[in-house]
């Protein structure tokens, strides 16, 4: 995936969550007002704008996405994030069980 694709996607899922928290911030507001005309009238705003959000036009192709899905379907491949870093990592099922069974097994560690 190209750096301006994944900063796009940051950017947007940044979007994202500045509309959720607005929307969580009116909700508690909303429980805090005594009016019911002030609340019903912070209800409407809130469903108008969710009513009228798009969502945003996909950054990766038709092609990405289809091999994203088959990725996804996949079950002899393992796909998880790193330990360390912002990166992916693609494990063999069947090695990712086997490590995990070997670190649960060991009751020095664990």
């Amino acid at each position: 995936m190209s750096q301006i694709r994944q900063t796009s996607r940051s950017f947007v899922c940044c979007v994202c969550l500045c509309v959720c928290l607005t929307i969580y911030k009116c909700f508690f507001s909303c429980n805090k007002i005594q009016d019911q005309g002030q609340k019903a009238e912070l209800h409407n705003a809130v469903t108008g704008i969710l009513k009228t959000a798009k969502l945003p036009p996909s950054n990766i192709s038709k092609e990405e996405e289809k091999a994203i899905k088959g990725l996804k379907t996949d079950k002899t491949i393992t796909i998880l994030p790193a330990d360390k870093g912002r990166t992916t990592v693609v494990m063999d099922t069947e090695t990712y069980t086997n490590q995990m069974e070997q670190m649960l097994g060991d009751s020095t560690t664990y």
